[in-house]
């Protein structure tokens, strides 16, 4: 019975929804007046799922109630990231600025200007972060070039051969979970029926 009490918590947490929490950004002139009027929106990834969209108010502020423990991203209307900020930020690839959620409530402040976004300085939430050369390069990602030394044709049967290993390599850790929960039911099982056939020999 402790075994299934375990197993059941366990489910119940991984299945359990994210809290939700208030996203709020306020956006900001590099002079750090707010701004109105300006459309705003927002998107969950890598899911892609996507927000109501949003119009900042006299405060230059949205917002929004989602699910915490997720990764937001934040377009502005009409604004983009420079590419020293998204590489700065490890936001590159995003169309805006990534918002990284937790459990509370978060504020996010923006700046616009000379038509892009950035946050707010770490050191200053007053002034906009501008990162400088060193930073953007510190996340700069360098692939390395793969040199194969030319090789004889490979015969179809043995193409074949190797790429029914490579599934079945693919496939390994699915079987392996599979197998697992398999026989973590069985023992359940198992247990609960040689606890009643204990009973019933008591009684």
């Amino acid at each position: 019975m402790v075994l299934i009490s375990v197993l059941v918590l366990t489910m119940r947490f991984l299945l359990a929804p994210a809290p939700l929490v208030t996203l709020t950004v306020q956006l900001r002139t590099v002079a750090n007046q707010p701004v109105s009027g300006i459309g705003l929106t927002l998107t969950q990834q890598p899911s892609g799922e996507t927000y109501a969209p949003c119009t900042t108010d006299a405060d230059g502020r949205c917002h929004w109630q989602v699910p915490g423990l997720r990764l937001y991203e934040v377009v502005v209307a009409g604004q983009g990231v420079s590419a020293e900020t998204a590489l700065a930020l490890g936001d590159a690839g995003l169309r805006g600025l990534g918002v990284m959620l937790g459990t509370d409530d978060h504020v996010q402040t923006l700046f616009i200007g000379d038509g892009n976004v950035t946050i707010a300085d770490p050191a200053d939430p007053s002034v906009p972060y501008i990162p400088d050369a060193g930073e953007a390069s510190r996340h700069l990602q360098v692939t390395p070039t793969l040199i194969i030394a030319p090789t004889a044709p490979v015969p179809p049967a043995a193409a074949v051969a190797v790429t029914q290993v490579e599934q079945s390599g693919n496939g390994h850790w699915t079987g392996l979970a599979l197998a697992l929960l398999l026989g973590t039911l069985l023992l359940a099982v198992v247990v609960v029926y040689t606890a009643r056939r204990r009973g019933e020999g008591n009684t």
